[in-house]
């Protein structure tokens, strides 16, 4: 998030003693880190609270032969906790989210409101003046935040300043059921987070892991220039099956024993495929498959008829480099590899958005473009008036750049000539 903080914490109890497992605050001793692990698919950290060793697991689910579950923006929390001394221990957990998810103005207005159903909890947040396909400070400016887990009879919730709830539960082990209506600022005081908890009560080792689920949904996600000039509003895929979030919620937090499964079987699979050539190999894949399949909005059009159009599908990838630019053709040709392996279904519905404006009357450029726009989530094309961009892709070349110092540094350039190096 190029210097961004985004507030998630996560607490402990046993036996009245509380431990950090997430998060940087004052208001419990952190746990002792033992291990992480990263994979395609999920983060791992094991950590050390006091008579319990736990388990956290981040999963960001990658399902490249489901488009629906693809296109839904959320992921897991996971938590599991074992004794390390083989006795029973009184434990509770607690996690919350700061409104800090929702700009990158920490001056901006909020609200936000809790939702119970007989199988799910739920915080949604929203900016009170939401900015529609803004980003700042590489923050998306016009999304609602959730943060969600299944209801049980030992779950609790609260919506307050940081303090406040942090304070309840490391005395309490649990929350007040109570919901702050004082909206206010996401900061730089009086930090409104919207918590949950549970008390798993005297155990030696969770039966099954206890589950948060975080999503941020953005919908209209793409202002699409179509080949014609007009604008076009696009929605996320999963509209065509969901018809709230609600709903996906729900499914969501029931379906994750099963997309846990899928993902170590994901995992399995890329991590055999790319060790096989070397353990570096492996661990760039980790770390790329991630990033590739988290920049991507799978969209669909609304048809004439007021239904779906799934004939209409688009994929907008964002360059989550230095300049949020839209479908960007050199980051997409590395990452083809990836969805050639995967599913090379992917390759048309990315390639259509930028086939077609090349292809329009809205660009006259005598190179083939190099990317739909440089303001994710606005596709409105490359106009060849942004400096380096009109150059075109082709002259975008790796070559030793003559500096004013006298020095010879190799770097991306953009050239017109060819420039010479003398040192």
């Amino acid at each position: 998030m190029l210097g961004q903080f985004l507030g998630w914490t996560g607490h402990i109890r046993v036996d009245d003693e509380t431990y950090r497992w997430l998060g940087d605050d004052n208001y419990a001793s952190a746990g002792n880190l033992i291990s992480i692990e990263v994979t395609p698919t999920r983060t791992i950290y094991n950590v050390q609270a006091g008579l319990m060793d736990v388990t956290i697991t981040f999963l960001s689910p990658i399902e490249p032969s489901d488009w629906v579950r693809q296109s839904i923006p959320f992921s897991y929390l996971a938590v599991n906790a074992s004794s390390n001394d083989g006795q029973a221990h009184s434990v509770q957990l607690y996690s919350d989210i700061s409104a800090e998810w929702l700009s990158g103005n920490r001056t901006a207005i909020v609200n936000w409101s809790t939702t119970l159903t007989d199988q799910i909890i739920y915080h949604e947040i929203e900016l009170t003046s939401p900015t529609p396909f803004e980003e700042l400070q590489n923050q998306a400016n016009d999304g609602v935040a959730y943060y969600s887990m299944t209801m049980g009879p030992d779950v609790t919730y609260q919506t307050g300043e940081d303090t406040t709830l942090r304070n309840q539960f490391q005395q309490q082990g649990s929350l007040q059921d109570t919901m702050d209506t004082d909206f206010r600022a996401i900061g730089p005081t009086d930090w409104p987070v919207f918590a949950m908890s549970v008390d798993l009560g005297s155990i030696q080792a969770t039966q099954s892991s206890i589950v948060w689920a975080i999503g941020y949904v953005r919908d209209p996600s793409i202002k699409y220039t179509t080949s014609s000039g007009q604008t076009q509003l696009r929605s996320p895929y999963y509209r065509t099956q969901y018809s709230s979030v609600q709903d996906i919620i729900s499914e969501f937090l029931s379906d994750y024993s099963n997309a846990e499964t899928r993902a170590e079987d994901l995992d399995n699979q890329l991590m055999q495929a790319s060790s096989s050539i070397s353990n570096e190999y492996s661990q760039v894949v980790s770390l790329a498959a991630r990033q590739t399949f988290g920049s991507m909005d799978i969209t669909v059009a609304n048809g004439t008829d007021g239904n779906w159009n799934t004939s209409d599908v688009m994929i907008f990838m964002k360059n989550m480099g230095i300049d949020g630019r839209v479908n960007p053709v050199e980051i997409m040709y590395a990452s083809f590899p990836l969805f050639l392996y995967l599913n090379a279904s992917f390759g048309k519905p990315l390639l259509a958005p930028l086939f077609e404006y090349q292809d329009s009357p809205q660009t006259a450029l005598p190179y083939a473009i190099s990317d739909l726009g440089g303001s994710y989530p606005i596709a409105s094309g490359e106009n060849g008036t942004s400096g380096e961009s009109s150059q075109g892709i082709e002259r975008k070349i790796w070559k030793y750049a003559h500096h004013d110092s006298g020095s010879c540094e190799a770097d991306w350039r953009w050239f017109t000539d060819w420039p010479t190096c003398t040192s």
